[in-house]
């Protein structure tokens, strides 16, 4: 599947989101009796016209709207290396059909390697922990209004499978190229009651109001005043009205898990104020968990957080759990590769009620006092610190840096002595 990527990069197509669409395709076209050997005569023939029809067909038989560049005859000018292309995928479809939906995957990793179009996946083991947390159940209605390439429905999908249960799952993507990327990825998962709509996940009505949100919507980006006046907080920013858009649109005692940046949870903003406050005293914050800082590497630098809440008022006594991650089973560097340690078994406990140095319990009112302020660290003591009584006084810890800016005065005086 590599070498496939890499053939058709190799013609000029270098945009991974075509590249993507065009192996999804392929992937079509090799789960379609008879399309195959169609497909590859006309390569053979170098027939553009021909090979658009044909792709056309099939992405239409699998209920994809048309619209890809693919399925225009002018974009197939280098059609040996469709050839070349079918001639890789080939074998790999007929030893491994069964998995269509894991190659896809495959593919779509990609897409987290290729700058700016990494913000279409969130991490693999970031969305399952999300959804372990939701614990979506047989017969819920799983919704993502900015699903990207589809990724938490199809992990919501396979999580349900495995705990014997089902139930329908739909997705929003603005993009229309990636909703159609999502589509192909949740035909390849055998997610028949998978729906994924082409809209604003802002503005675009959901079929029905859903009982599990997942998400990881948009960071930093701004709306028009149409949109914005739409919403209470009055915000412009896409991370404050996906987190407000979803609080209304989640059925009586849904529930939501959704990554956010720091300013949603920290900034001082009456915007983000609102929507602090609207989570805590309208509907039920659960859980904020704070993720550590590399986790979106090496794409962005921005630190993260979940906030997991239900829709219902929040009854007398109850408490937001307060989690923060240091460690998510990879390095925190631009490489990403795999550490053993990892905090996510252990937050996941501390979600279901088991006591952890992860978490505390955190009483709304102490909140609402620190101006609805719903960082972790604000609430845990690093592992590492110590007590308040055993740090030094402000006249100590001058001194200190005296005696050290002293030391340092007579190692430079010496070196000058042995530089003359």
């Amino acid at each position: 599947m590599d070498r496939a990527w890499d053939t058709i990069w190799s013609t000029g197509v270098t945009n991974p989101i075509v590249v993507s669409d065009l192996i999804g395709t392929l992937l079509m076209v090799g789960a379609s009796p008879g399309r195959w050997e169609q497909l590859r005569r006309n390569a053979a023939d170098n027939s553009a016209e021909l090979i658009a029809r044909e792709l056309a067909e099939v992405r239409r038989s699998f209920g994809v709207d048309p619209g890809s560049e693919i399925e225009a005859a002018e974009f197939w000018l280098a059609n040996h290396a469709l050839a070349e292309a079918m001639d890789l995928i080939g074998p790999v479809i007929e030893a491994y059909g069964d998995i269509l939906g894991d190659i896809y995957e495959h593919i779509l990793s990609k897409l987290s390697l290729a700058g700016h179009f990494g913000q279409f996946r969130t991490p693999r083991h970031i969305v399952e922990f999300m959804v372990e947390a939701l614990d979506p159940i047989d017969g819920e209605i799983v919704a993502d209004p900015a699903c990207g390439s589809g990724g938490f429905l199809v992990a919501a999908s396979d999580y349900r499978k495995s705990q014997g249960r089902t139930g329908p799952e739909f997705g929003i993507e603005i993009d229309r190229t990636i909703s159609r990327i999502a589509l192909a990825n949740v035909v390849f998962h055998g997610m028949t009651s998978g729906t994924i709509l082409h809209g604003d996940g802002l503005t675009t009505k959901m079929p029905s109001a859903p009982d599990v949100v997942l998400a990881n919507p948009p960071f930093a980006g701004a709306v028009g005043a149409d949109v914005s006046r739409r919403f209470a907080s009055g915000s412009n920013k896409t991370e404050l009205l996906f987190v407000e858009a979803i609080s209304e649109a989640l059925a009586n005692n849904g529930r939501a898990a959704v990554v956010v940046p720091s300013g949603v949870i920290t900034g001082g903003s009456g915007s983000a104020r609102y929507v602090r406050k609207r989570l805590l005293e309208e509907n039920t914050l659960e859980a904020v968990v704070e993720l550590p800082s590399g986790v979106f590497r090496p794409y962005t630098d921005v630190k993260t957080a979940v906030l997991i809440w239900r829709n219902v008022k929040p009854r007398a006594g109850a408490t937001v759990k307060m989690i923060r991650l240091t460690a998510d089973g990879f390095s925190l560097d631009a490489r990403r590769t795999q550490v053993a340690q990892s905090d996510l078994p252990e937050a996941l406990r501390a979600l279901r009620g088991a006591p952890s140095e992860l978490a505390v319990e955190v009483d709304p009112a102490e909140i609402a006092e620190n101006g609805y302020n719903l960082n972790p660290s604000r609430y845990l003591l690093v592992r590492d610190d110590v007590p308040d009584n055993d740090l030094p006084t402000v006249s100590e810890a001058l001194g200190f840096l005296k005696e050290s800016v002293g030391e340092i005065s007579s190692k430079l005086a010496r070196i000058e002595e042995l530089i003359s």
